[in-house]
């Protein structure tokens, strides 16, 4: 929660959010395996919250 404190994080996990959205909702298929990748100056636990904020978008509408 801390981490969402800094403003670029919070950008970030955001636009990460939308694109997990966005990600899915363009596939035809369901994933049995997501690859996150993301370059730049965040560190291990910033980048970890960007991730969790993609999945977040990622798995929002699923259902088994």
């Amino acid at each position: 929660v801390r981490v969402l404190t800094n403003p670029r994080v919070k950008y970030y996990a955001v636009l990460a959010e939308k694109l997990g959205t966005f990600a899915m909702q363009s596939l035809d298929f369901n994933p049995r395996r997501v690859q996150v990748k993301y370059r730049g100056e965040l560190t291990s636990e910033e980048g970890l919250m960007v991730r969790r904020a993609f999945l977040k978008g990622f798995l929002k509408n699923t259902a088994e």
